[in-house]
């Protein structure tokens, strides 16, 4: 009773106090010194509004702030709080910064505080529209939120499976779509293609059915590999087209039923059927097949190749010929049918092919040629009874002993011609120049025209073709001539068999032989001219040097040892020449000769080709060699070039150093471009590649340079290894190339490294290279 009491004693002094007024007051003013005061002795910490009329604490504005945060749903910009609260905009966003460290639920986004129950609720809101639409794009969600794109992805993808209830395409990130959504797609794509039975263009069908084009290829892609369409897009998304199998499987069979009846396949054929590459395709069909054979216009089976064998077969069998073409279909061409021709002769080496498909055995060859041994008997007879004056041109045009000798002495010769290698083609462009020289000889000389030789074997073969029986005169008509001509030397040794006729004929012998020898280097030095203006400074100063060094010295070396023979004059023991050895020379020749050989050895020490080239006729003119050089005509010019590049292909097939490949496929590549052979040392072979920018296309000019940067990093990875052989003409071409290997950019860091690595990749890319001067010409477009 006495607790109860007390509070009541209390309650009522606490209601007396009240009611009493104050007795001591502070005015305003008094209150804001002792405010500052307390400031001053840091005895509180206070935050001025803008107006300075109110103080507010730390505390105080973080309150407030997570206040006005709540108050307007969780998001609210930074400006608004600041005018709300009219405090200096920095406390603010001091205050947001320390709120944003200690409370990882806030998040300051683009000028905008938010919580999590903003975002949350937030992702509520798109699940809703989600769902009613089907589809939204983060574009639109970012119109309508206001917040970047990146931000709402990830929060997106976060709410994914919980939140809301969809799917980000694959393709397409920006994109959302629900479950249902996605169902109705795949069941009107599976629908509509489930009906095609063609080849279909997928633009059409896109347009048309108003279809989400990325969304319609995602779809349309999953179909395909999980086996619910059965067929396949083949290109780009905005040309692709979709292929049912029902249409492949019609394709595969009508051409396997196609072969398999006919024995060939025509491309033109394949490409009306809708198929864009048939070489490929064929390839890619008939890939374990090795018995097909791939041709320009077709490409046969093992039925028409089994005909083929067994004409071939039946040729050599009874000594006859055939035209290949005969039995070959009708699609192919010539072309094709000498491809199919040298296929199958490699393996048959007892029959020649005549023309592009003519074939006949060396025994009817043979047999044509023992057809004209009486009439060479009867017409040296007649020529030898006649006219003896033939006989005496016949000893100074023609030239014993054996061809060998002088392809020997071709294979020494400058130029191009790397290593002396000589192909098959090479050596019958040789005798067609040993032919011609015959054909400079007397009208009398000859035994028979190609003309007259065609039209006797067509008299006794009358069954053969005219275009094969001039193919057969044309290879006959050397081995006639020179049995016509051994016939002429026999009767004539017969009949003069004096010591001084025999001392005559050997002079005459090695006059022949200079004739020939530096006619040929005189043609080839002529040729290699033309393609020196192509360049222009330094470039054409040294072709022109590296000419006059090679060939050049070669020509009047042959002149210098001709003359010292002939006037008895001594030579060094090795004979090549050097200008001190010409000069010692010339000392020792009569003095009408050495004003021209001197003015010809100063030449070869110059500069200009063409000032040589002169001087060098004067030392052919009677008084000195008493050689004829002869003019090259438009027919001898194709046969040399021709030759030149048959030789330069069969080097570069056997070649094996990337070097020597890189210099050769740029001599082979100058002559295609312009038609002119180019005689070059390995240091211009960056410039021939330079030259070749212009007219080759961007893929090739592309390919043989990346080899040539592969061959530089090569020379700069073994620079210090030592090359024991100088003489070796594939360093000379690494040394050269490595000499201009700054002309080029840096190769890429991924092929810098280990040298055997780099060679590898060389070797890999050789074939390639050499591809590039097999295929046909391709100007840059």
């Amino acid at each position: 009773m006495a607790d109860w009491n007390v509070i009541r004693q209390l309650a009522a002094d606490f209601q007396r106090i009240q009611a009493t007024s104050t007795t001591l007051k502070l005015s305003e003013r008094n209150c804001i010194e002792l405010v500052n005061k307390l400031i001053e002795l840091k005895l509180i910490d206070v935050i001025y509004t803008l107006d300075g009329k109110e103080y507010i604490t730390d505390k105080h504005l973080e309150k407030e702030i997570l206040d006005e945060l709540v108050v307007h749903g969780g998001r609210i910009n930074v400006v608004d709080i600041q005018q709300i609260l009219n405090v200096d905009l920095s406390y603010v966003e001091a205050k947001i910064s320390e709120l944003l460290k200690l409370d990882k639920s806030l998040l300051l986004v683009q000028g905008f505080l938010m919580n999590r129950m903003h975002l949350e609720k937030m992702c509520e809101e798109i699940n809703d529209t989600l769902q009613e639409a089907g589809q939204l794009t983060v574009s639109d969600l970012t119109k309508e939120f206001g917040l970047p794109t990146a931000f709402l992805l990830e929060h997106i993808e976060e709410s994914l499976g919980t939140r809301i209830i969809g799917r980000l395409d694959k393709t397409d990130s920006g994109v959302l779509y629900t479950e249902s959504y996605v169902a109705r797609y795949e069941a009107r794509i599976r629908g509509q293609f489930s009906a095609i039975t063609r080849p279909t263009a997928l633009g059409p069908i896109i347009s048309q059915g108003n279809y989400h084009a990325k969304l319609f290829h995602s779809v349309l892609n999953d179909l395909v590999l999980t086996g619910q369409l059965l067929g396949s897009i083949h290109g780009r998304t905005d040309k692709a087209v979709y292929i049912p199998e029902i249409h492949i499987k019609l394709q595969n069979s009508w051409v396997d039923s196609f072969l398999a009846s006919n024995g060939y396949l025509e491309y033109d054929a394949i490409s009306r059927l809708g198929i864009d590459s048939p070489l490929e395709y064929l390839t890619r069909r008939y890939c374990n097949q090795t018995k097909l054979l791939h041709l320009e216009t077709c490409c046969v089976g093992q039925l028409v190749q089994t005909r083929v064998e067994a004409a071939l077969e039946e040729v050599q069998s009874s000594n006859s010929w055939v035209d290949i073409m005969t039995i070959l279909p009708s699609p192919c061409t010539p072309a094709d049918g000498n491809k199919i021709l040298l296929s199958f002769c490699k393996s048959i080496p007892e029959l020649r092919v005549f023309g592009m498909t003519a074939v006949a055995s060396k025994a009817f060859v043979q047999a044509c040629f023992e057809l004209f041994q009486p009439l060479i008997a009867d017409k040296a007879q007649k020529t030898s009874v006649t006219n003896a004056a033939l006989l005496t041109e016949l000893m100074t045009s023609q030239v014993d002993g054996p061809r060998k000798d002088k392809k020997e002495e071709r294979r020494k010769r400058g130029g191009a011609e790397k290593k002396g290698q000589r192909g098959k083609v090479a050596d019958v462009e040789q005798e067609e120049e040993e032919e011609g020289s015959r054909r400079g000889t007397s009208r009398e000389l000859h035994f028979m025209t190609t003309e007259e030789v065609a039209a006797f074997l067509l008299t006794k073969y009358p069954d053969c073709g005219e275009d094969f029986l001039s193919e057969l005169a044309g290879s006959l008509y050397g081995r006639l001539q020179d049995a016509y001509l051994q016939a002429l030397k026999a009767l004539m040794s017969t009949s003069n068999e004096e010591p001084s006729s025999q001392n005559h004929q050997s002079k005459l012998h090695v006059h022949a032989n200079l004739q020939e020898s530096i006619q040929g280097l005189w043609n080839r030095a002529r040729l290699f001219q033309k393609a020196i203006p192509f360049f222009e400074g330094d470039s054409t100063l040294q072709l022109s040097k590296y000419l006059l060094r090679t060939v050049g010295t070669d020509l009047l070396n042959m002149v210098f040892c001709y003359l010292s023979k002939d006037k008895g004059v001594q030579l060094p023991d090795d004979q090549k020449l050097t200008a001190k050895d010409r000069t010692a020379i010339i000392s020792n020749l009569p003095e009408n000769m050495r004003k021209s050989l001197k003015a010809s050895n100063l030449a070869l020490n110059g500069k200009d080709v063409e000032e040589f080239l002169r001087q060098f006729e004067a030392l052919c003119e009677e008084e000195f060699c008493g050689v004829m050089l002869k003019k090259l005509d438009k027919k001898k010019d194709r046969q040399l070039l021709f030759s030149h590049q048959q030789s330069l292909f069969a080097t570069l097939k056997e070649e094996k150093e990337p070097a020597m490949a890189l210099h050769l496929v740029a001599v082979l590549l100058f002559q295609r471009y312009t038609n002119c052979i180019i005689h070059a040392p390995g240091r211009l072979v960056p410039n021939i590649i330079s030259f070749l920018s212009n007219h080759m296309n961007d893929t090739e000019y592309a390919k043989l340079t990346d080899f040539q940067r592969l061959v530089m990093l090569h020379l700069r990875l073994t620079s210090g290894v030592k090359r024991d052989d100088p003489d070796d003409e594939s360093q000379q071409a690494e040394v050269t190339l490595e000499q201009k290997s700054d002309l080029l950019p840096p190769p890429s860091s991924e092929v810098q490294g280990d040298p055997t690595q780099v060679m590898d990749e060389l070797k890999g890319q050789l074939d390639s290279l050499k591809d590039l001067v097999a295929k046909p010409r391709t100007e840059n477009k």
